[in-house]
């Protein structure tokens, strides 16, 4: 294994680490040093690998984000049209709702705790994120750029708005309940008919 490889390795074992005690503790009580002993490392040794605890959760977020973006990007390859990019985006979303729960909801509180900079960092990942769906459901909707940016930003919208109220109820989604229902308002708001279109 070269020393490239076990660096990323390890730095992968602090966020597996870090995000469930980020979960468990909350971002203000959460320390460095719990994190550290959480993976039986030495504090000292956590710090040649992140300058602070606003670094860490940066990138953090920065890794699980950038996760989602090449899962949509490989889900997306079979997708056929408009009805299978909500559904590809819908089944992603939910998945990584209830696998992040804890982290999402950390991360709300880190927010106005972070320095710009960082701030910034987390923002460009989900711009990345979104010019990617734009480019996805470009190939599939006969309209200007513009108006693919409204439908892309209308349908995150609704989806970040249930999974908000999920967030706030502290409970899981039942993935195939959400699907079928979000389908239906979304594909309503986007071609004005009530079926869900195939094909």
């Amino acid at each position: 294994m070269s020393a490239e490889t076990a660096h990323k390795d390890k730095r992968q074992l602090v966020f597996d680490a870090a995000e469930q005690v980020f979960a468990e503790r909350g971002y203000q009580a959460t320390t460095m040093q719990e994190i550290a002993d959480s993976v039986c490392m030495a504090k000292g040794t956590l710090y040649h690998y992140f300058d602070s605890k606003q670094e860490l959760f940066t990138s953090l977020m920065e890794t699980r984000l950038g996760s989602l973006t090449h899962q949509f990007a490989a889900a997306f390859t079979h997708s056929q049209n408009v009805a299978d990019c909500v559904e590809v985006w819908l089944q992603l979303e939910a998945a990584f709702f209830n696998e992040h729960q804890g982290l999402i909801s950390v991360s709300l509180q880190a927010h106005a705790e972070l320095p710009d900079t960082l701030r910034q960092r987390m923002m460009l990942k989900k711009r990345e994120l979104k010019r990617f769906l734009c480019s996805v459901f470009q190939k599939h909707i006969s309209t200007d750029q513009e108006h693919v940016e409204f439908i892309v930003s209308f349908v995150d919208g609704a989806i970040k708005g249930t999974l908000m109220k999920a967030l706030s109820d502290e409970r899981p989604l039942v993935i195939d309940e959400f699907i079928i229902a979000m389908k239906h308002l979304l594909l309503y708001g986007i071609t004005g008919e009530r079926t869900i279109p195939h094909g």
